[in-house]
C-alpha cells in the first residue's frame, strides 16, 4: 500500500534550539484521526535526519496525547513534521506538540 506524505516546516529560520543536552521525547495532542498515521520528526529537511516517529491510531474523536522517544538531536535546527497516512483519508487535527527532556 502506498502512503500519502505531507509535511510542515515548523520554523522559517533555524530557531528550534534543542540545546547541548537535546531532547529525549516528543508529545503531541491530536484528535479525529481518520486512519492510523505516523508523524516523522525530521531535522533540516522533509527527508532529513529522522529523530523519532510517533504512531497515531485511528478514530479518536476527543483530543489525546501520544508520546515517543527522540534520539540524536542537539543544537539548532529546522524541524519538519512529516505526516504519513492512507491516501484519500483524513489524517487528524494537531492541537499541540512539545519536546521533553
Amino acid at each position: 500500500m502506498r502512503l500519502l506524505s505531507h509535511y510542515i516546516r515548523m520554523n522559517c529560520r533555524r530557531i528550534v534550539d534543542f540545546g547541548s543536552s537535546g531532547a529525549s521525547g516528543f508529545t503531541a495532542s491530536v484528535s479525529e484521526a481518520g486512519s492510523a498515521t505516523v508523524i516523522e520528526l525530521r531535522l533540516d529537511a522533509a527527508d532529513g535526519q529522522l529523530i523519532g516517529s510517533l504512531q497515531i491510531p485511528a478514530a479518536r474523536t476527543e483530543a489525546a496525547k501520544y508520546q515517543t522517544k527522540v534520539t540524536g538531536v542537539g543544537g539548532v535546527h529546522d524541524l519538519y513534521l512529516v505526516f504519513n497516512g492512507k491516501p484519500a483519508s483524513k489524517l487528524f487535527k494537531l492541537h499541540s506538540w512539545r519536546f521533553n527532556q
